[in-house]
């Protein structure tokens, strides 16, 4: 209170062009005076948009100008060291209804919002909320252009692996398509085989090597019966062979007895 009273008497002496000198107050060593304190802090603006009424921004030289008493004086000093000793962001006027507020390039396709025209006196979006907002909404905007960005990515690799699958693909299947050709290829040579004209044509192969073969037994038969006729004539003629010289070896030793014989004594 004495601070507020040092105040106020300097503003009326100042106003009445005498100085009025302030208590001192140890307080004033160690903390800077009032009006330093003020003009480095924003101001609070406050509306009234029921009843119109409006209180401008003010600086400290309007205050001093306009101060019209002491109490008004004291009052404002109260303000401004609730304001310093509660240290939060000034709150700027409510807007007027209909008011659309602007966003900046950077988000991208983020809807503008709409301030929500509350009730008379509210105060509108606080600048600290707008640039978190609008930091959310640019991260999420580049969060989702790196998740589509990493979805092309996989499907472009996912393309390649599945590129390089068929190509594996095909070419087993043309080595498997090879051994089925050989297989049909086998198959179809043992049909040929299998064949009825073509056994047919073989059995009447087999039957004429085979009548030819009885033609030659038969001959070979036959020449076997004359062989047999030969034998037997060969062996009849041996056997007048062996009694003709049975015949003369008799004969010859009757001959030779009857030598003997003749032969003188």
């Amino acid at each position: 209170m004495d601070l507020f009273s040092g105040i106020a008497g300097g503003l009326q002496g100042r106003k009445t062009g005498t100085s009025v000198p302030a208590k001192p107050d140890p307080a004033d060593a160690r903390r800077p005076s009032v009006r330093e304190e003020v003009s480095k802090k924003p101001r609070i603006r406050l509306s009234s948009v029921g009843d119109g009424a409006r209180v401008p921004s003010r600086s400290p030289m309007d205050d001093v100008q306009t101060a019209s008493s002491a109490e008004d004086a004291i009052t404002l000093a109260d303000d401004e060291m609730r304001a310093i000793r509660e240290k939060k962001v000034s709150v700027p006027s409510a807007p007027s209804p209909g008011f659309r507020e602007m966003t900046s390039p950077e988000q991208g396709n983020v809807a503008p919002t709409t301030s929500s025209s509350g009730p008379p006196g509210s105060p509108g979006p606080l600048s600290g909320q707008r640039g978190s907002a609008h930091v959310s909404s640019t991260a999420q905007f580049f969060a989702q252009n790196v998740c589509s960005h990493l979805d092309k990515i996989k499907e472009s690799v996912a393309t390649k692996d599945q590129a390089a699958a068929l190509e594996q693909k095909a070419v087993t299947l043309e080595q498997k398509a090879e051994i089925f050709e050989r297989k049909i290829d086998e198959v179809l040579f043992l049909l040929r085989r299998l064949d009825p004209s073509e056994a047919e044509r073989t059995i009447a192969d087999l039957e004429s090597k085979c009548t030819r073969l009885e033609g030659d037994l038969e001959a070979a038969v036959i020449q076997v019966e004359d062989l047999k006729t030969e034998r037997g004539m060969l062996k009849s003629r041996v056997e007048e062979l062996e009694e003709e010289i049975r015949r003369r070896r008799e004969f010859a030793r009757s001959v030779r007895d009857m030598l003997v014989k003749s032969e003188p004594l």
